[in-house]
């Protein structure tokens, strides 16, 4: 897993950190404008199968729940999986929060990029924004799938209330 960064003071720039070469141009995919008060990650999967059958489950905007099994259910609020399109997830119980409203922010069929945005929904989830990219492997067939997110860290009064001790 990739260090976290959790930015104060002025913005920066934050580069993709994971203990695995990645191309340039999908390091620079990641590059991230972190933010005071906001924190970001990378994490990265190596799986046993060609890009494009990785991609074919991957961009399916309107189905993350063919990859992502904290979610419940999920149906396209609007668009036709294109840049722009609007989805509605539900989670599943045990998860804090209850849904998200996500727009999809890239979809680059030809560089095997996706990415998007929650800008709803009942969760603490402000500003999250994420990017998926898909490469080879050096030296083999397998896919090396890399996510990396943007995400505003919530304040935290850590005064204690009257009357406690």
């Amino acid at each position: 897993m990739a260090p976290r960064v959790h930015s104060r003071g002025v913005a920066r720039q934050v580069p993709l950190s994971l203990p695995i070469a990645v191309p340039y141009d999908v390091a620079l995919r990641h590059l991230r404008t972190v933010k005071p008060n906001q924190f970001t990650s990378a994490h990265y999967r190596e799986i046993d199968a060609p890009i494009t059958t990785v991609w074919s489950i991957l961009r399916c905007f309107d189905s993350p729940g063919e990859y992502k099994p904290f979610i419940q259910f999920c149906h396209l609020a609007s668009g036709n999986v294109e840049v722009g399109s609007i989805r509605h997830l539900v989670v599943h119980r045990n998860l804090p929060g209850k849904d998200s409203i996500e727009r999809l922010d890239i979809l680059d069929n030809n560089a095997y990029v996706t990415g998007f945005s929650i800008i709803g929904g009942d969760n603490n989830l402000k500003n999250y924004r994420s990017v998926t990219t898909l490469h080879t492997a050096a030296n083999s067939e397998e896919t090396v799938v890399v996510e990396s997110y943007v995400i505003d860290v919530p304040l935290v009064d850590h005064r204690r209330p009257a009357g406690s001790s």
